[in-house]
């Protein structure tokens, strides 16, 4: 595979360039035999030409291929990798123009594949993946076997999320036609430091428990 170029072109881009736009009929018939075109002519459609290309350089990049260049990374998609990664302050930073599109759509179309649709990694205080709704859509939603994963490390959270200023909930859990909304793992015993609002399955007790902020309570 070719080596992606890393120096953008440019051409006539001097002020004092002579640049000519060829007439419509010109451009209708193009260069005839033993013509020889002025300056200005090719000037002009390199300058075009490099206007472009600068111009979708400048753009986000969305690539459905199986090979994604950044920052001068190749990463190759296969069943047990990704096929996108990025790196950066930011990884990816993608915005929706369309009312029902997604800013990030990540799919695993592998036939048996287990690798989720998307992945996110956080080594700080920031959030491995962020999804944020400013009108009536979702700012995470997951489909499939496994919805949305959300796996915490020392103290920090799985899946954290936060209702809107309106009626919006910060979990919306619903049953699929043959599964529960919801799966609250089970525990031998409470743990030794909760916070109000924490709720287990006791498999000793063989009950749900609740915290209320002092004490734990049968549910």
């Amino acid at each position: 595979m070719a080596t992606r170029p890393t120096k953008i072109p440019r051409w006539a881009d001097d002020p004092e360039a002579s640049i000519v736009e060829p007439a419509e009929s010109k451009k209708n018939i193009g260069w005839e035999a033993a013509e020889k075109p002025p300056a200005s002519y090719f000037n002009w459609l390199f300058f075009t030409i490099i206007g472009w290309i600068q111009w979708l350089a400048s753009l986000p990049i969305r690539m459905p291929a199986n090979v994604l260049e950044l920052q001068n990374q190749t990463r190759v998609s296969s069943p047990d990798s990704a096929a996108l990664i990025a790196d950066g302050t930011t990884g990816v930073d993608a915005t929706a123009t369309d009312v029902a599109g997604a800013g990030v759509s990540g799919r695993n179309t592998v036939v048996g594949g287990t690798g989720p649709g998307a992945y996110g990694l956080s080594g700080g205080s920031g959030p491995g993946v962020h999804g944020e709704a400013t009108g009536t859509g979702d700012g995470v939603r997951g489909n499939g076997p496994v919805g949305v994963r959300g796996v915490g490390s020392a103290n920090g959270t799985g899946v954290i999320g936060i209702g809107g200023t309106g009626t919006g909930a910060g979990v919306d859990a619903r049953p699929g036609s043959n599964g529960p909304a919801i799966i609250i793992g089970a525990r031998s015993a409470a743990p030794t430091t909760p916070g109000a609002g924490w709720v287990y399955f006791d498999s000793t007790l063989n009950k749900f428990r609740g915290y209320n902020g002092t004490t734990w309570v049968d549910l």
